[in-house]
């Protein structure tokens, strides 16, 4: 185990409270944020996780710094954090279609195609709400409504 590596994880439901509290275990440095539902965020602090505050807080750091990083990352976490409409201007429209390519030649090809599929589900889900016109990174605060959560108050929350 790498001892400099420190893992952030954003969500931790059912699924995600399982594999960090594995990670935890395993002696990962962890980084956790949720906002909903309190217990599992409770539970990873109480087995030694660290509670990020906000995206500015600490999970853009551990990822930013981290070999996730890349320039989508970058773009998309200065939409998240910063608010920044202009970043990114790739449409989420363009990006279901670029999915639903992406998903059709997999299944030419006879391969599992989970993470895309997934992901186009939430493209389309946006495009069905007249929204297919907001750029790709804007799809945080999609997400963010269809749980309750509102980023563009989380991302002030982190503002100095």
């Amino acid at each position: 185990m790498a001892q400099d590596m420190t893992i952030g994880f954003i969500g931790v439901g059912f699924m995600g409270h399982g594999m960090a509290r594995n990670l935890i275990k395993g002696g990962y440095p962890m980084w956790v944020k949720g906002n909903r539902n309190r217990k599992p965020i409770e539970s990873l602090i109480a087995n030694g996780a660290q509670e990020a505050a906000t995206p500015r807080a600490k999970v853009r750091e551990v990822i930013g710094s981290s070999r996730l990083s890349s320039g989508f990352f970058d773009t998309f976490m200065t939409y998240a954090v910063d608010r920044d409409r202009e970043v990114h201007k790739f449409t989420i429209e363009n990006a279901s279609k670029d999915l639903r390519y992406v998903n059709a030649m997999a299944a030419e090809a006879g391969m599992v195609n989970i993470m895309a599929g997934a992901a186009k589900h939430y493209f389309t889900h946006v495009e069905a709400l007249g929204q297919g016109g907001d750029y790709v990174p804007m799809l945080i605060d999609h997400v963010a409504r269809m749980n309750g959560m509102d980023m563009e108050v989380e991302a002030a929350k982190g503002r100095d």
